[in-house]
């Protein structure tokens, strides 16, 4: 799995230095880019590192996230998004047990607000909805199983920017972090079940590509 996020993360640096060397055509000069939000609707992609900072053991975790956006602009200054992406957990806790891959994939309501600034554009952004939950539950070496719950309320806020190269496309660098009520887990073996909650809060930080249409 670290490897996929290398070969992502790898992937995300390759367009976007291709991106930042190409020649800027005449129609692009920094005067020509039309920053006034007249294409009101964008799409974006971020590929991410990120931690849970909740639990004592860090390598729950394994630092590879996706996440993508789909927006509209109400004005220049607040926008509001859906979100999804996919998160994986390699273990739900420091249990002495290797219990396979959680996959976590959040549906987020987000309101963005922006202080436009030429082509650097800062944001804020928060957001709530639901996480859902995929769960490798044989546990390696013996015959229990791990179980969670299907989903769970949750949120996020981030800080981040873009940097528009002409009117439609945008670099973009975000940072934030995700809120998670604590799913139940349920660990059985020989008719027995204990149940603990499961700390899957994280923080990350990433850079993708935004368009606008």
């Amino acid at each position: 799995m670290k490897r996929l996020w290398i070969i992502t993360f790898a992937f995300v640096l390759t367009v976007v230095g291709g991106m930042l060397t190409r020649p800027v055509m005449a129609s692009e000069t920094a005067d020509s880019v039309d920053l006034t939000y007249s294409r009101k609707f964008y799409v974006s992609v971020n590929s991410n590192y990120a931690l849970n900072y909740e639990s004592n053991d860090r390598d729950n975790l394994n630092g590879f996230a996706l996440a993508a956006k789909a927006g509209y602009d109400l004005n220049r200054y607040v926008g509001v998004e859906v979100e999804s992406g996919w998160m994986v957990y390699e273990r739900l806790q420091d249990s002495g047990f290797e219990t396979g891959n959680l996959h976590v994939f959040p549906l987020l309501g987000n309101l963005v607000l922006r202080y436009p600034m030429g082509r650097l554009v800062p944001y804020a952004a928060g957001g709530l909805g639901v996480y859902f939950f995929s769960l490798d539950k044989d546990i390696k070496g013996t015959t229990a199983t791990l179980d969670i719950d299907s989903a769970a309320f949750g949120g996020k806020v981030a800080a981040g920017m873009d940097y528009y190269l002409t009117d439609r496309l945008a670099l973009n660098f975000e940072t934030g972090v995700h809120f998670i009520k604590d799913p139940d887990a349920t660990l059985s073996q020989g008719g027995l079940n204990l149940t603990t909650p499961s700390e899957l809060d994280n923080w990350y930080i990433g850079g993708g590509v935004k368009f606008r249409f």
